[in-house]
């Protein structure tokens, strides 16, 4: 989950969902996942998570804004504070480093409908590892909480209607000040354990989050 649910400290009863600040880059690239990267990124060093899922993500308002239904779960919604600095990642196009802050646990409709709303399904295979402030290796699904820090680096395959694409992905969370540190601390560590290659790099055209990229 991208946020935490806070709790009353005499009640122990919950507040609501508290904002999670994030720091990511992302890219995609056309067509289906190379299986040569699949394997190349599961069989890094540590353990890697394995996600099945249908998101259905709000389409067509601001590329600053997302809202989606994880999985059929509650509503996240995720609002772009900043955009600035580039990632380089060898033979790729720059990544756009962008703040993020993701508001999850919403009630909502599962798919709120009226004049010009548009909603659509991504089905998504997605592979993810989380590397600590160490940029060591702790595990595949490592919980996002305000009160801890670290870097989930993704890999995913993901399908809209006929259109078939992938992405790669970095997100850090915690204090603001460390953020852009356990980024890059996380590709390097990647490259280091898992290296994948020029193929890699030379598919990653597009540097964007999902709401611009639906």
């Amino acid at each position: 989950m991208s946020g935490a649910i806070a709790v009353d400290a005499a009640s122990g009863s919950p507040l609501g969902p508290v904002p999670l600040d994030t720091t990511e880059v992302r890219w995609f690239a056309d067509g289906v996942l190379p299986f040569s990267l699949v394997e190349a990124f599961y069989n890094s060093a540590g353990p890697v998570n394995i996600e099945v899922r249908c998101d259905t993500y709000h389409v067509g308002g601001s590329i600053d804004v997302g809202l989606k239904r994880r999985g059929g779960g509650r509503v996240e919604i995720k609002t772009r504070l900043s955009s600035g600095g580039l990632v380089g990642l060898g033979g790729a196009v720059p990544g756009r480093i962008e703040e993020w802050r993701k508001t999850a646990g919403l009630e909502a409709p599962a798919a709120p409908q009226g004049e010009g709303e548009v909603w659509s399904e991504v089905n998504k295979v997605v592979l993810k590892c989380t590397y600590g402030a160490g940029a060591n290796h702790v595990g595949g699904s490592g919980e996002r909480r305000p009160a801890t820090s670290g870097c989930h680096i993704e890999l995913a395959s993901v399908l809209v209607e006929d259109i078939q694409a992938w992405t790669f992905a970095l997100e850090a969370w915690g204090p603001a000040a460390v953020r852009r540190k356990l980024l890059a601390g996380a590709l390097a560590a990647l490259n280091r354990d898992s290296p994948l290659g020029p193929e890699f790099e030379a598919s990653l055209e597009h540097s964007m989050g999902y709401p611009e990229w639906l």
